[in-house]
Formats: C-alpha cells, structure tokens, sequence
C-alpha cells in the first residue's frame, strides 16, 4: 500500500508514510484514517507526512495539491492539525509552496527524529507558527 498511517503512542500524531506512486484517492483515505486514529486526542494534534519514497505522477499531484484546500476536521487546513513533513524533494517543496499560499505553514525536516522532537518541543511549549 502506498500510504502506511499509524498512531504514536502518547502522543497526539500519525505518522503517514508515502511510498512508490500515491493518487490523490489514496491521499484522501490517509485523511479518513487520520481522524480514526486520532478521534479522541483533543484539540491539538499532528501528522508527519514522510515522502523519502514517494513517487507520483503529474495528475495526481495536483488532485493532492487541491486537497489540502479542502476544510474539515483532521485535514491539512484544519486550525488544530499540524502537518510536519519528512524529506527534501520536489514534493515537499511544491505542497509547502501551495499550503503558504492558503496560509498553512508546514515545517520540513530530514530525519523522522528531528520530525518527533519538532513536535514534542511544539507539544510542550504550545507555540503556533
């Protein structure tokens, strides 16, 4: 499967981990699972998107890119999500660009661990970029 998600333990996150070729149908279940996992986490919470390993192509990108404009609960634009994503590539860069544009910031680290102690700093200290 392209998308793995899982819930951390003791914390309110998913991770959500892309690989190989992703539709922009696969990205939506990735949202309905992320609000099955996290349905009962509180107010605040986050996902890692980690992309080192995915793959895509142009059309499906772009169903992707229009998906984080969607509202709703547990999805890219939602005030309490916070999405983090793992990687440095073309991915990461042109969802970032197009989240800035609706007013969504996405931090980017290169390791998974970075990603984690982001978000436990985030958790601990309640800052809002």
């Amino acid at each position: 499967m392209p998308i793995e998600i899982k819930k951390v333990d003791n914390l309110p996150l998913v991770i959500a981990t892309l690989t190989g070729h992703v539709s922009g149908e696969e990205v939506e279940q990735m949202y309905q699972d992320t609000e099955v996992l996290l349905s009962d986490v509180g107010d605040k919470y986050y996902r890692i998107t980690d992309v080192r390993e995915a793959d895509t192509q142009f059309p499906d990108f772009i169903k992707m890119l229009g998906s984080i404009r969607q509202v709703g609960k547990f999805r890219t634009n939602d005030p309490n999500m916070k999405v983090v994503f793992v990687g440095n590539n073309a991915w990461i860069d042109n969802i970032r660009t197009m989240a800035q544009r609706i007013g969504v910031n996405m931090p980017a680290f290169q390791t998974m661990e970075d990603a984690i102690a982001y978000i436990e700093i985030d958790i601990a200290h309640g800052t809002e970029e």
